[in-house]
């Protein structure tokens, strides 16, 4: 079963990100450059801060 072992992160990540684009790989930028990003767009489609940080950690801890 997919997605039985993902962090809420991961899902928040994939359900919110997918919407405007295909999913990048998470190793494409740096750990800065993601809270940059993330809050950037976060922010552009109402992305509550605990949601985008939640994002952030996730996509640091597989950076």
């Amino acid at each position: 079963m997919a997605g039985v072992n993902m962090t809420s992160g991961e899902r928040l990540f994939r359900s919110n990100c997918r919407s405007c684009h295909t999913l990048p790989n998470p190793k494409s930028q740096t750990d800065s450059d993601w809270v940059t990003l993330v809050k950037r767009y976060g922010s552009q489609i109402d992305l509550a801060p605990e949601v985008q940080a939640k994002i952030i950690a996730h996509l640091q801890r597989v950076n």
